[in-house]
């Protein structure tokens, strides 16, 4: 899914004290898978996958000042898009016999990514402003295989792919007004 938090477009919002626009996505797997075979002739194996996002083309996390929205007389103006995200796969094939292969094979896949749009013509008058996208993954991968016989064979692969971006994108002719001003895209 996405999580969207947006003022629309051509509106205006005033405020004496504070404004905050937050988009905040959380999402966490985890994954382990143990497999065992015996026999005479023996051959087995273990996929273990964590996989967190909605492909490459997506944005899960978006925060938007509209084109040609106003944010005023506000003292501190914070917009924020921000995915944490933690995955772990954790992997195990063993296997016994006269003649003994295993494999394992674990993996962590994520392409979560956040967005921050500031729009055309949008204002934003205020003491301070902070735009923030941030983008936290934390992934582990552990892949183990065994094998005990006379003639064996056993291999394990682990894999981690992080993808995910962190963007912030203020556009044509807009305007931030204040006496602190913080752009921070962080993945």
């Amino acid at each position: 899914g996405t999580a969207k938090a947006e003022l629309g477009a051509n509106s205006t919002t005033a405020a004496e004290y504070d404004i905050q626009i937050l988009a905040d996505s959380t999402n966490r797997g985890y994954a382990t898978g143990h497999g065992v075979t015996v026999g005479g002739l023996v051959v087995g194996g273990m996929v273990t996958r964590v996989d967190i996002g909605a492909g490459n083309s997506i944005d899960e996390a978006v925060a938007t000042l509209g084109a040609g929205a106003q944010i005023v007389d506000a003292r501190f103006v914070t917009i924020q898009a921000n995915s944490y995200n933690e995955a772990y796969a954790e992997g195990q094939s063993a296997g016994g016999g006269l003649i003994s292969i295993t494999g394992s094979l674990a993996t962590v896949d994520s392409d979560q990514a956040t967005r921050l749009d500031i729009g055309s013509g949008a204002l934003i008058s205020a003491e301070s402003v902070s735009l923030q996208s941030n983008n936290l993954q934390l992934m582990d991968v552990k892949s183990e295989a065994l094998s005990f016989g006379v003639a064996t064979g056993a291999g394990a692969l682990a894999r981690n792919s992080a993808s995910g971006d962190a963007r912030i994108n203020i556009g044509n002719n807009a305007e931030i007004s204040a006496v602190n001003i913080s752009v921070l895209a962080k993945n």
